[in-house]
């Protein structure tokens, strides 16, 4: 399933929010995705930042890629950093209070 709709039929359509939302590996450019997950005014945060019923706490936000890759949030709205996941370049990120 197309992770827009999906996020919009597991959280939206439940009237809830999960505590994380994950963007890994998301396969813009050559992965051909229809739009751009990291992109903050694309429609995948647009939907997660119009919710009426709030927004994850954390992001995790990372993949494989060149060193120093995914060192920097996708997001600004999730500028703290707690850690990276084990030997990985998975971020977990932690939304502004």
């Amino acid at each position: 399933m197309d992770g827009v709709a999906a996020y919009q039929a597991l959280y939206s359509s439940n009237k809830c929010t999960p505590l994380a939302v994950a963007i890994i590996q998301p396969g813009t450019g050559f992965g051909k995705n229809w739009t751009d997950f990291t992109d903050p005014s694309a429609i995948f945060a647009r939907t997660i930042f119009n919710s009426p019923y709030g927004t994850p706490k954390y992001l995790l936000y990372g993949g494989q890629g060149r060193k120093n890759f995914y060192k920097e949030t996708c997001w600004p709205q999730y500028p703290v950093n707690i850690c990276f996941l084990g030997n990985t370049s998975i971020g977990v990120w932690q939304k502004k209070i």
